[in-house]
C-alpha cells in the first residue's frame, strides 16, 4: 500500500489579517492501513453520534516507516495496483482525507523502532476541490478540506 501526505503551509492574508492554511503534498510513504474493528462482527472506525449537531465519525490505523506529526494529513490511501481504498462516499473518484491524531513508535524486542503506529481520524468537512499543487502530488486548500 501507499498513501499520500500532506503538509500545511500557513500564511496571513496582508490585507485582512485573516490566518490562511493551504495543504501540499509533502511525499507519499509505503503503509499498510486497516479499519479499527471492536470484534468481528461490529467496525468501530465508523459512527454517528446525534447529539444537539449530527457527526460521523471514521478512524483507520496507518502502519508506516515514517514518523508524521499531528499538522499532517493523510490522503490517497491506496492498494499495490493504484485502487484508492478509502474514496469519499459523495465522490467515489475522490480520495477520503484523514487528520493524524497521534504517531506511536513501535519496537522490537531490542528497543529499536520496528515501524510507526498512526491513528488518523476522517475530515469532519471533505475537500470541496481538490488542486494539483505540483506533477507529484495534490494540495488543499483548508478552507474547502
Amino acid at each position: 500500500m501507499k498513501a499520500d501526505i500532506l503538509a500545511p503551509t500557513v500564511t496571513q492574508n496582508t490585507k485582512t489579517g485573516q490566518i490562511e492554511k493551504v495543504w501540499e503534498f509533502a511525499s507519499t510513504v509505503s503503509c499498510y492501513a486497516e479499519s479499527i474493528q471492536t470484534d468481528a462482527v461490529s467496525d468501530a472506525s465508523s459512527g454517528k453520534k446525534f447529539n444537539e449537531e449530527y457527526t460521523e465519525y471514521e478512524f483507520i490505523n496507518v502502519f508506516t516507516m515514517t514518523p508524521l506529526s499531528k499538522r499532517d494529513r493523510i490522503m490517497n490511501i491506496r492498494s499495490f495496483d493504484g485502487a484508492v481504498l478509502w474514496p469519499q462516499r459523495e465522490r467515489p473518484s475522490i480520495s477520503m482525507v484523514f487528520e493524524v491524531q497521534g504517531c506511536l513508535p513501535i519496537l522490537n524486542h531490542l528497543g529499536q523502532i520496528r515501524h510507526y503506529k498512526i491513528l488518523a481520524k476522517k475530515v469532519e468537512v471533505q475537500a470541496q476541490t481538490i488542486a494539483q499543487s505540483s506533477s507529484d502530488g495534490w494540495g488543499l486548500n483548508a478552507n474547502n478540506g
